[in-house]
């Protein structure tokens, strides 16, 4: 299989865990420089977004969400969601409040870089919003090692990469404190970093923001 992939992209790591956690041979491609990615990356995927999973018959998909459910049905020998209903949707509820409204939140401020700041106003309605849904996600997850359960699970793919961004947010103005009152997000970046595939991406993650940060 192939992954479309940067290696910063939240939404990259998510699927590059899923695969380490399944053992899963992924052959990485740089996608094109953006974001915007060029109007070109349409024929791979048509709203212009990473990661992009080619599958071995060459079925191409795209949305992180859609080819983590495609691994997980695909490839279930080492599951990531457990039987139970009710913990499965526990866990799709903490995705979607990272995918929907911590992320696309995060991800402006982070991309515009220290040296052009929110203003105070705009910042507070961020952090108010973004604080709200890590409020909730910390109220279903658990003080670890993993966020839910006794294993990895999807809710770990999602929130290990969300907590490595979050570690560069609250160095911008008016987002210092934005996990002080989330003691499981918190520690949950030591937790991670226990983790062997977890930490691997992790890894990968740091590697490039160091790169990024040497070339500008």
């Amino acid at each position: 299989m192939k992954l479309y992939n940067k290696p910063l992209s939240p939404y990259c790591a998510f699927i590059r865990i899923i695969a380490e956690v399944k053992d899963l041979p992924l052959k990485l491609i740089d996608a094109p420089a953006g974001p915007p990615l060029p109007e070109s990356f349409r024929e791979i995927s048509p709203m212009r977004r990473i990661p992009v999973l080619v599958t071995g018959s060459g079925e191409t998909l795209f949305e992180a969400s859609v080819i983590a459910e495609y691994l997980e049905e695909r490839f279930p020998e080492k599951p990531m969601l457990p039987a139970d209903p009710k913990d499965r949707a526990q866990i799709r509820i903490i995705m979607r409040l990272l995918d929907l409204d911590v992320l696309p939140s995060i991800i402006p401020v982070l991309l515009a870089g220290p040296a052009n700041p929110l203003s105070a106003d705009k910042a507070a309605k961020v952090f108010n919003h973004v604080h709200h849904a890590l409020k909730t996600v910390e109220d279903r997850i658990s003080s670890g090692p993993y966020a839910l359960g006794e294993h990895v699970t999807l809710a770990d793919a999602w929130l290990a990469p969300t907590r490595f961004l979050l570690e560069s947010l609250r160095r911008f103005p008016g987002f210092e404190t934005i996990l002080d009152d989330c003691p499981n997000i918190e520690g949950y970046k030591t937790n991670a970093e226990g983790i062997p595939e977890i930490a691997a991406v992790l890894g990968e993650m740091q590697d490039a923001r160091k790169a990024l940060a040497k070339a500008s």
